[in-house]
């Protein structure tokens, strides 16, 4: 090979390098939002603002994200009632059980069955107590169930707790 035929395989034609030349400036072209002009060296200030698809979708990622937004705060809302609801109930069961405590400790008859209600702020709240003996064993212990039952919408939502009582010791 010739000197001139490797000097154009390493350097490229004349066309070449033009097509190279143009292909650069056109993909700065495109990328670019301003077109520069060479003649004035000033930038081309024709296309102002946003288009119309550019709103749209920005318009609908908003609403999208403000859709998940609200569903999460409505969702925490939700599990904050149920809970304060929750913890209503326990706590007057916890309270209510101490009392059939205390009224087995000092020998008072536990009633078969006992019922009730009670409100926390505008909310009813119902319970039932009862008690289950083994009439097997000599002195058995004392099975108490206390169901707490308040309204939720159209249905009903309710906690049990049981407690086991000794048998009470007889004094001599």
């Amino acid at each position: 090979m010739g000197k001139k035929a490797m000097m154009i395989l390493l350097t490229g034609s004349r066309k070449q390098k033009n097509k190279a030349a143009l292909i650069s400036s056109f993909e700065f072209r495109v990328s670019s939002s301003w077109k520069f002009d060479t003649r004035h060296s000033t930038l081309d200030t024709s296309r102002r603002g946003l288009t119309l698809i550019e709103v749209l979708i920005s318009v609908i990622l908003l609403a999208g994200g403000t859709v998940l937004v609200m569903q999460s705060f409505a969702t925490g809302w939700e599990a904050i009632v149920r809970a304060d609801e929750r913890s209503t109930a326990y706590l007057f069961a916890l309270s209510k059980l101490a009392d059939l405590e205390l009224a087995n400790q000092q020998g008072r008859d536990l009633t078969d069955h006992a019922e009730g209600s009670f409100r926390s702020g505008a909310k009813p709240y119902s319970w039932q107590v009862a008690v289950h003996v083994d009439e097997k064993k000599a002195r058995p212990p004392q099975r108490v169930t206390l169901s707490v039952v308040w309204p939720r919408g159209q249905t009903q939502d309710a906690a049990e707790f049981s407690m086991l009582l000794p048998p009470v010791l007889e004094a001599k």
